[in-house]
C-alpha cells in the first residue's frame, strides 16, 4: 500500500547601555514580528509557541536563559503547548548574546546562520550538539562551510541535564482562537456556542481583558491533541512489560516504509525504460532500488513454501508521513517492519511497533540513530563499534608489528581516537601506545615512530577530510623501501576522492565497512541478471538493491524458519549477503549487528581480508 522616541540624552554610561538595550530588543521584536506587553511596570516580548518550538530554541532566539523565561512562566515547568504566550522579560535579555547572530526557530530545528572564522566544531560547542548531528541535518556541510550558509541545528539532539527543556511543544487540549479587531467574548462565546464565564475561566480569569491578535482558549475539545495523544497512547507501565509475538505463521505481513516520492509510486510497479526522462530524486531512487531488491528476495522465498504479504508506505521525513501510516488500521497487524530511512520518522515508528510486538528494522546506516525498545533491530555498526574492531584486530593479527597510532587534534575525532585505543589496550598486554601529532610541516614526528625491517601499521582515526588527505601526502614523500607501511582508517576514507588512489594502494589502506559490494562475484553476476529481467534496467551501483535484497532474504528467511521468536536463534543464524553480513547481537534495547568487513587495498582493488 503507498498513499505521500527622539529625546535627546546625555550618553553617561548607563543611559548609553539602556539604549543600546533597547536597540537589540527593538531589532528582536522587530524580527520576529511578536507583540510587547507591560506587566507590574516590566516590558515584555510575547512569544506564541508554534509546533515543535522548545524552551531550549526560544531561549537561545531571544537571548535569554531558561531558567528566566521559567521564573516569568512558571506553568512552561510543566511543559509547553502550541499556542501558549510566552512571556520574554526585555531587561534580562543577554546583550552580548542578541548582538551575536541568534538563531531563529524553524519547528524542532534552529537556523544559524554561519559567520567567518566558525567551524562545525565551534557551533557545535556553541549549541552542545554532536558534530555528527549537525553533519546528519546538514550532510553538505562535510564539504566546508560558506560564509552566510544556514545550517539546521536539530534541537532534540542538544545535551542538556534536564530533557523537559528540549521536549517540542504539544497540542493544547482545547482549542485556540485568535481574537480580532473588533471581537467581543460575546460574539466569541456565540461563535463557539460556549460561555463567557466558560471562556473566562480557561484564561486565568482574562485578568488584561481582551485585546486583538491574543490567543484565546475556548472550552472546547482540540482534535489535534486528540490525534497527537493517540500516538502518545503507549502508557508507562506498558513499557515495563513488552508484548511479544510469538510462533509461526501461515502467512508474514511485513510493511516497508520507504520514501517513494507519490508522482512516481505507479513505475515501482511496472518496468521503466532505462532511456525514460523520468528524473528520479535520489532519495527515491534508493527506495525503489531497496523495494525491488526485497520483493525479490520475498519472491525467492515464496517459491520455498513461503507466504508473504507485503504492504508499502510512502514514508520520508515529514512528520504527516508517519503520522498517516501510524493511522492506517493494518499497519498493527504486522509481523515486520522495514523503515522509515530518516531517523525522526524511524524513533516514531518503533514506538509504535514495540507497543504492538512488531519487529522494525533500519535498513541504512545512520550514526545518530540507536534502538530504545526490544523490538528494534539497526543493521550497520557505528563508527565507534567499528573503532573497537579495528582495536582488537590490530592488537590480536598485528602483535609482533609495530604500532603508530596519528592523533590528528581534531575535536570532533577525539572520540574515535579513544574508542581504538581502549580497545586497542584491553586486547594487548604490552606497553601502552602514545598517539603522535603531526608537526606543522613534514612526517617528521611520525617516521621518528617507524621501524625499519618490521611491519609498520599506521593507524589514524580520523574522518578529517583535510587531515587525512595532508597525513597521506605527507606520507608519499616516505622514500618507497625505506619502511614497510600499511595505513589503517575509517571506512568514510572510502568516498575521499581526493586522496591519491595511489596513495592508498601503496600503503594498502585498510578499513573497518558495514558493507561490502563485488560486482565480479558469481552470486552479485546472478542477482543482477535477475534484476536486470524483471526491471529492464541493471542495479544502481550505490547497492541499494542488493541491501534490499539481503534485508529481504536474512529476515524473511528467519521468520520462516524460526516463526516470529526468530530473535532468540541470532546466535545460530549468521549470513553473509550480497552487501552485507549479519552478526545480530540481542541487547535490552533492540538488537543490532556486529558484523564488520575490514578492506584493503591491493593491486588497486578493494578486497576483504577478515
Amino acid at each position: 500500500m503507498i498513499s505521500a522616541p527622539s529625546h535627546r540624552l546625555p550618553l553617561n554610561g548607563n543611559s548609553l547601555r539602556a539604549i543600546l538595550l533597547v536597540a537589540v530588543l527593538s531589532l528582536s521584536a522587530l524580527a520576529f514580528g511578536q507583540e510587547t506587553r507591560r506587566i507590574d511596570g516590566q516590558r515584555y516580548t510575547v512569544h506564541i509557541v508554534e509546533k515543535g518550538h522548545t524552551l531550549f530554541a526560544i531561549s537561545r532566539q531571544y537571548s535569554v536563559p531558561v531558567e528566566t523565561i521559567l521564573e516569568h512562566n512558571p506553568d512552561a515547568r510543566s511543559g509547553l503547548r502550541i499556542g501558549d504566550e510566552i512571556l520574554i522579560p526585555e531587561r534580562e535579555v543577554d546583550r552580548k548574546a542578541a548582538r551575536d547572530n541568534p538563531p531563529e526557530m524553524d519547528g524542532k530545528f534552529l537556523n544559524h546562520k554561519v559567520e567567518r572564522k566558525e567551524t562545525l566544531f565551534s557551533i557545535s560547542r556553541k549549541y552542545d550538539v554532536d558534530v555528527n548531528s549537525i553533519l546528519e541535518h546538514n550532510p553538505e556541510a562535510d564539504k566546508g562551510l560558506q560564509i552566510g550558509e544556514i545550517l539546521r541545528i536539530y534541537v532534540g539532539d542538544v545535551a542538556v541535564k534536564d530533557e523537559q527543556i528540549i521536549q517540542p511543544a504539544v497540542p493544547d487540549s482545547l482549542l485556540r482562537h485568535q481574537v480580532e479587531p473588533g471581537q467581543t467574548l460575546y460574539s466569541i462565546a456565540r461563535l463557539y456556542e460556549v460561555s463567557i464565564e466558560d471562556i473566562t475561566a480557561v484564561n486565568d480569569g482574562l485578568p488584561e481583558g481582551l485585546k486583538a491578535d491574543m490567543i484565546l482558549r475556548i472550552p472546547l475539545p482540540n482534535p489535534e491533541f486528540v490525534t497527537d495523544d493517540a500516538e502518545e497512547a503507549i502508557s508507562s507501565d506498558l513499557f515495563d512489560d513488552f508484548p511479544s509475538l510469538s510462533g509461526p505463521r501461515s502467512t508474514y505481513r511485513v510493511a516497508l516504509m520507504l520514501p517513494f516520492a507519490t508522482d512516481l509510486q505507479d513505475s515501482i510497479f511496472k518496468n521503466l525504460d532505462p532511456t525514460s526522462p523520468i528524473a528520479v530524486n535520489a532519495l527515491t531512487d534508493i527506495a525503489v532500488e531497496i523495494y525491488r531488491g526485497f520483493r525479490i528476495a520475498a519472491d525467492s522465498l515464496a517459491t520455498r513454501g513461503m507466504n508473504v504479504d507485503l504492504y508499502l508506505y510512502d514514508v520520508g521525513e515529514s512528520e504527516v508521513d508517519i503520522q498517516q501510516a501510524m493511522s492506517d488500521p493494518q499497519l498493527a497487524e504486522m509481523h515486520l517492519i522495514v523503515g522509515p530511512l530518516h531517523r525522526t520518522s524511524f524513533e516514531k515508528a518503533e514506538k509504535f511497533a514495540a507497543a504492538r510486538g512488531i519487529h522494525i528494522v533500519s535498513p541504512v546506516p545512520n550514526q545518530m540513530l540507536r534502538t530504545n525498545y526490544p523490538t528494534s533491530c539497526v543493521l550497520h555498526a557505528s563508527y565507534a563499534d567499528q573503532m573497537r574492531f579495528l582495536g582488537r584486530y590490530v592488537a590480536r593479527m598485528h602483535l609482533n608489528d609495530n604500532v603508530v597510532v596519528v592523533d590528528s587534534d581534531k575535536f570532533k575525532d577525539h572520540d574515535y581516537l579513544q574508542f581504538f585505543l581502549q580497545s586497542y589496550q584491553s586486547n594487548f598486554r604490552g606497553d601502552t601506545i602514545q598517539p603522535v601529532k603531526l608537526d606543522k610541516f613534514g612526517i617528521e614526528s611520525v617516521k621518528s615512530k617507524l621501524v625499519s625491517g618490521k611491519k609498520n601499521i599506521i593507524v589514524v582515526p580520523s574522518m578529517d577530510l583535510g587531515f587525512v588527505s595532508d597525513l597521506m601526502n605527507r606520507l608519499s614523500n616516505i622514500k618507497s623501501g625505506d619502511y614497510d607501511l600499511v595505513v589503517m582508517g575509517m571506512e568514510k576514507w572510502m568516498d575521499y576522492h581526493n586522496v591519491d588512489m595511489q596513495y592508498k594502494n601503496r600503503f594498502n589502506l585498510t578499513v573497518p565497512a558495514t558493507s561490502y559490494l563485488n560486482f565480479d562475484r558469481e552470486e552479485h553476476r546472478h542477482f543482477s541478471e535477475v534484476y536486470t529481467n524483471a526491471f529492464n534496467r541493471p542495479p544502481g551501483n550505490g547497492g541499494y538493491a542488493f541491501m534490499g535484497f539481503d534485508v529481504g532474504w536474512y529476515f524473511l528467511g528467519a521468520m520462516n524458519k524460526f516463526g516470529l521468536d526468530f530473535p532468540d536463534y541470532f546466535e545460530r543464524n549468521k549470513y553473509r549477503g550480497l552487501y552485507m553480513g549479519f552478526d545480530m547481537e540481542r541487547q535490552s534495547k533492540g538488537c543490532r549487528n556486529t558484523h564488520i568487513y575490514l578492506l584493503q587495498y591491493n593491486d588497486y582493488q578493494l578486497q576483504p581480508i577478515n
